[in-house]
């Protein structure tokens, strides 16, 4: 999930073609200032302004999901109600898992009999830990609709496959298709174990296969290129002494 989500920042944003019925729809009779100006935009195809207080990730989760500023501010709430579950966990127990990560190092190197039981340790906490991350998360997702929750499953199997092709550089066209393989993949994607990587893998080379051109697969296959040596930086020129002044006479 956290790669996932530190992907999730760097992500560019696809532009989409907005039907005729959008863009011809009306925001509702009556409707206060700030929801009217959000139906606006999203008639447009627009995502209204992120709220100041979300950032990263939740940023880029109220603009692809074109949340309205209602959702945005339920959003916000269940933020912060999830950053303080995650340092209230840490503050209690990360110190605990750090000492028992390196207690189990430690022991896996000196062949210690200890190394099962301190295993056991670290992975009972990193378990508590996932299952804080995870039911935070899902009480996030509580602010989406059924089509939002949709489209976000989707965007998260997008940027992954983003990453996996990131040594080519796709257009936009070939970004929205993409994009539109992995939406589908989502639709049918196992949550989690073998089969998930299964069907990633099978996305991949769909994508491979159907998006890339020729040029692009045999640049994706290619060695990467070595990262060149920096330059070693130049010793700065030490300023001659002056000569010392003759002596009076």
């Amino acid at each position: 999930m956290k790669r996932t989500m530190m992907m999730l920042t760097t992500a560019l944003a696809l532009t989409v073609n907005v039907p005729v019925w959008a863009r011809d729809a009306k925001p509702a009779e009556g409707a206060p200032p700030a929801r009217e100006k959000a139906e606006k935009a999203k008639a447009e195809g627009r995502a209204p302004k992120a709220a100041p207080g979300l950032r990263g990730q939740y940023a880029i989760m109220a603009s692809e999901l074109k949340m309205t500023p209602e959702q945005q501010a339920q959003l916000q709430k269940k933020v912060e109600a999830r950053e303080a579950a995650v340092k209230a966990w840490n503050e209690a127990n990360g110190a605990k898992l750090a000492e028992s990560q390196k207690a189990l190092a430690e022991a896996k190197k000196n062949k210690d009999p200890k190394a099962a039981e301190l295993k056991a340790e670290v992975d009972k906490l990193a378990a508590d830990k996932e299952k804080v991350n995870k039911d935070s998360m899902v009480e996030v997702e509580r602010v989406f609709t059924p089509e939002q929750k949709k489209t976000w499953a989707g965007y998260e199997v997008y940027v992954g496959a983003t990453g996996h092709f990131s040594r080519v550089k796709l257009s936009d066209e070939q970004k929205a298709k993409a994009r539109q393989l992995a939406q589908d993949t989502s639709a049918i994607l196992p949550a989690e174990g073998k089969d998930r990587k299964a069907a990633l893998n099978a996305l991949y080379s769909k994508i491979e296969a159907e998006v890339l051109t020729d040029e692009q697969r045999a640049q994706l296959k290619a060695p990467p290129t070595p990262r060149a040596a920096p330059a070693p930086k130049a010793e700065k020129a030490k300023e001659p002494v002056p000569a010392p002044a003759p002596a009076a006479h």
